[in-house]
């Protein structure tokens, strides 16, 4: 049996615009795009608990898509550890390692097309050793010449954060309008497994 998920469970909005892209390349998309969006990792692994349960008593169809976050642990081990009672069948759940933006910036060509800069650039900027994959895309938009990238992305002269007031809704309109998994898919792996993962049909 094909796997079509009935639920899709994401830890932010950016997940879910980017959980579409994939179950689209896999042919798993349901016909009702209705995300639940848990809005925090920790959240996001209470809803998969309950999900899981759910899943396990009626057999329901869940995809589930989070952040690893952290950089020395594998994806495995941190489901064990929040899921110990194991996943149910019907449950694909798929961590992107370390962060969706390690998924995005994997399609070279495209992160260069949206920023306007060279993708020799951006493959050398994503080799970068322990760098916060948010912080490698604000390094890449501060190389681009179009004002509105560097305006959305970069973070507030003054500010704390990581990343510019805009960047949410610019990193959507990349996934939208530029990002292919399938490219991306060639060059992280964790990208690879969750599209063989979701393409398996269910035993």
């Amino acid at each position: 049996m094909t796997f079509i998920p009935q639920v899709v469970v994401t830890e932010g909005p950016l997940d879910a615009v980017a959980a579409r892209k994939v179950l689209e390349l896999v042919h798993a998309l349901p016909g009702e795009w209705r995300p639940v969006i848990s809005g925090s990792n920790e959240r996001f692994w209470m809803d998969a608990k309950r999900r899981n349960e759910a899943a396990k008593r009626s057999g329901v169809r869940i995809a589930g898509f989070a952040d690893l976050e952290k950089i020395d642990s594998c994806a495995p081990e941190i489901i064990a550890e929040k899921l110990p009672e194991g996943l149910a069948t019907t449950f694909r759940l798929r961590l992107a390692v370390r962060m969706l933006e390690n998924w995005l910036l994997a399609d070279h060509d495209a992160m260069a097309k949206f920023l306007g800069i060279s993708k020799a650039v951006v493959e050398k900027e994503v080799r970068l050793p322990s760098v916060h994959p948010k912080t490698v895309i604000v390094n890449l938009a501060r190389r681009s010449k179009r004002r509105e990238i560097r305006d959305a992305l970069i973070p507030e002269r003054g500010s704390k954060g990581l990343v510019g007031p805009g960047y949410t809704a610019e990193m959507k309109r990349f996934i939208e309008k530029f990002w292919n998994p399938v490219a991306a898919a060639q060059n992280d792996e964790s990208l690879r497994r969750a599209t063989v993962a979701l393409r398996r049909p269910i035993p």
